[in-house]
């Protein structure tokens, strides 16, 4: 059929409606073929409930149908509904009217009716142009003006007079709400919403002694509910009403306790006021809050950071050193036994003579907290300047054991339709248990309550978004595997989450594996700013939880990379450690070599010196001793020649001149040894003789060898080598029973090394190394090769017997080696 076709809607069948030249014609699912069902002119059409639902000039709105004739929808005031009926959050149903919306709601008799209005002050009239219902139950509609976002609040209010403040509510006998404020008498409210007028005016305290006891002070008046009875009692006469009741508790002696403002505290029993003496002598003595606990004690919290017990000898103060710094105390809680004090500054737990803050994460302190209550499941709640606050039981089983862990909680504030702060200094408290359950709040405008059994709930995690990646100057899409050039070492990641309830209180946490080394949470801005990088491959990760906690784990990330510069790769590190390496290996090289070549420079000197003094002692023994000695040879020897006829004389001569011809010749022996240059080739053959002479069964044991090409050998050198050898060769043929033992001398570039092996019965460890008490030998071999730069070791050998070997390097041992 031609014509323009609009309101184009579906149905919960599937049907298509459309409203093509004045007349509204269906198209049932599965068909292809349009059938006319009515002919209407609609101002507007919408698809409410799976029903679709035409809005007609004049006539109100009709519910349209592909099987039944149309329906008219009955409303309150037809002449203000002028655009558009529209699903609500939760199942509701809504309406667009002039100035705002309203929630609809079918009365008994069927007609629809506005139970709850939004009024809309544009300039533009609020004229309704659509409505749109999100994924969270967030009803989000558009005017002229704009977009306007409407959702279920989770604190309920009371319907309460216009013009009231200063509101009071606490629970009254059995479990009603008693409310009341400066312009409004008090009332009581059931679990059914209905108020009930009482007769005080303007209450400031309410107390409750017990279920069927309520007192109530209403100035000039102190009122008493007590069962059916009621009675109205007056101030102290001295007072003369005009003094303000600030707070009320009983005594140990069930008296009722009354601090009265500037008056201090008082006692009341049956219309005789007593001035209570338990707080003489303390200054700026009126209470702000009382509190009697289950066990009779009397708690008196003033001002100032002071609180105390009232006990039947006076007030005792906590200390200044007890921890408590919560300012004036404004309001006392008694939980499950354990005391806990509000006030300015936070919230405390006393236990004993210490105060334990309760400190809550990601926050100050639970700040002037006027009213704590808990319900049914065990939860503490508070009430600040921030709104309410929820501390699990779970959070405060935790903090009992280790009062240092800060506590996880729950707000409700403006945002879950909560306004105005509590009075600051009365009426106190401002939270209180009433109609089942209920927490009820009081601030200087309102009462409202939330009901902890059943807290509406977002149970969708939001949406986690990467929105972007800069780097210096460049912004990327965020898309893994992004390539970011060499030498970036700073980003900034831009991201967020799409949660439309309560956006304020979304929580965010990040981290950058291989950077973070626990997720970092979100304080302000929606962003991460990273220095100091390196290149490599990196992701970027992101989670989020929603108002009530919710979190999406999995969250969004993004995976880039840094290109390293040539000098950042690893075959380039790679080669500057092993050119490191290669310096090192040289260097180390050339030092050893240095020290070598210093330390044999240095025995050389010393060798060369011990020669030239050799030479010098040579000359004077042949030059002085010899000659001296030749001289009184010959003259006793004329002396001799004389004496021949004293024989006895003669023979003490001839002793005494053989002995001297013996001194010349051993002198003369030593002066040509100091003069002589020792040859590695006679070494061999004079320890031989020198051990044999000394030792000749050693004969048939010794086994001398020589390895490489022998080469000249220092004086000095020589000397040491030739008596150590021999002490070693000594040692084996008198200690070690040997059978065999063998010399060795060999000769590299670098070194001679000499060994003395034996198969004897072997050496113990420490005379190895130290010699035996009172011998020198073994304590001089290591001495001797020490002091010309050698190296020298005594141990046992595997098959038996000792080695003992010593290395001396080519710079001390051979000449003409430097």
């Amino acid at each position: 059929m031609p014509g323009l076709a609009s309101h184009i809607k579906f149905d919960s069948d599937g049907t298509l409606w459309a409203n093509i030249n004045h007349g509204y014609y269906t198209m049932p699912l599965g068909s292809d073929d349009f059938r006319h069902v009515i002919d209407l002119n609609p101002v507007k059409t919408t698809s409410v409930g799976g029903r679709v639902i035409a809005l007609l000039p004049g006539t109100g709105f009709m519910e349209l149908s592909a099987f039944r004739a149309p329906r008219p929808i009955r409303v309150d005031e037809p002449a203000r509904y002028k655009y558009f009926l529209f699903n609500g959050p939760h199942g509701s149903l809504w309406a667009a009217r002039d100035n705002g919306f309203a929630r609809m709601a079918y009365r008994p008799d069927g007609v629809l009716q506005a139970v709850e209005i939004f009024a809309n002050d544009s300039r533009s009239d609020g004229i309704p142009l659509g409505a749109f219902l999100d994924r969270e139950a967030n009803l989000w509609v558009t005017t002229m003006d704009g977009v306007e976002r409407y959702r279920r609040h989770r604190i309920h209010l009371v319907d309460t007079a216009s013009d009231g403040y200063y509101w009071l509510a606490q629970r009254g006998l059995g479990d009603e709400l008693w409310l009341g404020g400066e312009s409004a008498p008090l009332a009581k409210m059931g679990t059914d919403g209905l108020m009930q007028p009482m007769a005080p005016n303007k209450p400031a305290v309410l107390y409750r002694q017990a279920e069927d006891h309520v007192w109530v002070a209403s100035k000039p008046w102190l009122w008493e509910y007590h069962g059916k009875e009621v009675r109205r009692w007056e101030l102290p006469p001295e007072l003369a009403g005009r003094r303000d009741i600030q707070s009320m508790s009983a005594g140990s002696d069930g008296q009722l306790l009354v601090s009265i403002i500037r008056s201090g505290l008082w006692r009341f029993k049956e219309g005789h006021w007593t001035r209570d003496g338990g707080l003489v002598g303390i200054a700026d003595p009126t209470p702000i809050g009382m509190l009697t606990t289950s066990s009779g004690r009397v708690w008196l919290g003033l001002t100032g950071n002071r609180l105390g017990e009232l006990t039947a000898t006076g007030f005792k103060l906590l200390t200044p050193d007890a921890g408590l710094k919560i300012g004036n105390i404004l309001s006392l809680f008694e939980y499950r036994g354990r005391l806990l004090a509000g006030g300015d500054f936070g919230v405390a737990w006393i236990d004993g003579d210490r105060a334990h803050a309760l400190q809550p994460k990601r926050k100050e302190s639970f700040r002037r907290n006027t009213g704590m209550v808990s319900d049914a499941m065990g939860n503490l709640w508070l009430h600040g300047d921030d709104g309410l606050f929820r501390v699990t039981a779970a959070e405060l089983e935790r903090f009992w054991r280790d009062p240092r862990q800060p506590v996880e909680w729950d707000l409700f504030n403006f945002e879950d339709g909560l306004h105005g702060l509590a009075a600051a200094i009365r009426p106190l408290p401002s939270l209180t248990v009433a109609n089942g359950g209920r927490i009820y709040y009081a601030t200087f405008s309102q009462v409202g309550w939330i009901d902890p059994a059943a807290i509406s709930r977002n149970q969708r995690p939001p949406s986690v978004i990467v929105e972007q990646l800069r780097a210096g100057q460049s912004v990327y899409e965020p898309a893994n595997g992004i390539q970011l050039p060499e030498r970036t070492t700073a980003v900034d990641i831009a991201f967020t989450a799409t949660a439309l309830s309560i956006p304020e209180r979304v929580r965010l946490r990040y981290r950058l594996d291989g950077v973070d080394a626990d997720w970092r949470e979100v304080e302000r801005e929606r962003s991460a700013h990273y220095t100091n990088l390196i290149p490599g491959q990196y992701r970027f990760r992101v989670i989020a939880a929603n108002e009530d906690g919710i979190w999406n784990m999995t969250g969004a990330e993004l995976r880039f990379e840094i290109k390293p510069s040539i000098w950042q790769t690893a075959w380039f590190r790679a080669l500057a450690v092993l050119a490191v390496l290669g310096a090192l290996v040289w260097l180390y090289r050339w030092r050893v070599a240095l020290l070598h070549r210093r330390a044999g420079e240095q025995v050389a000197a010393r060798l060369d010196a011990t020669l030239n003094e050799r030479e010098r002692i040579a000359r004077s023994l042949h030059d002085n001793l010899l000659q001296g000695v030749q001289a009184l040879l010959l003259r006793f020897q004329l002396v001799q020649v004389r004496l021949k006829d004293e024989p006895e004389t003669q023979k003490l001569l001839d002793r005494a001149l053989s002995d001297a011809e013996w001194l010349v010749e051993n002198t003369r022996d030593e002066v040509v040894a100091l003069r002589r240059e020792p040859q590695s080739s006679t070494l061999l053959t004079e320890l031989y003789d020198a051990v044999v002479k000394v030792a000749p069964e050693a004969a048939n044991l010794l086994h001398l060898s020589t390895a490489g090409e022998p080469r000249p050998l220092r004086c000095e050198a020589a000397e040491e080598m030739f008596y150590v050898l021999r002490e070693a060769v000594l040692n084996s043929v008198q200690h070690a029973r040997a059978s065999r033992i063998a010399v060795q001398l060999r000769f590299t570039m670098d070194a001679v090394e000499c060994q003395v092996r034996d198969d004897g019965i072997g050496i113990a460890p420490e005379v190895a190394q130290a010699g035996l008490a009172g011998h020198w030998g073994i304590i001089g071999m290591r001495e001797r090769i020490a002091r010309i730069g050698g190296e020298i070791s005594i141990t046992l050998r595997i098959e038996g017997g000792v080695a003992v070997r010593f290395t001396l390097p080519a710079g001390v041992a051979y000449q003409n080696v430097k």
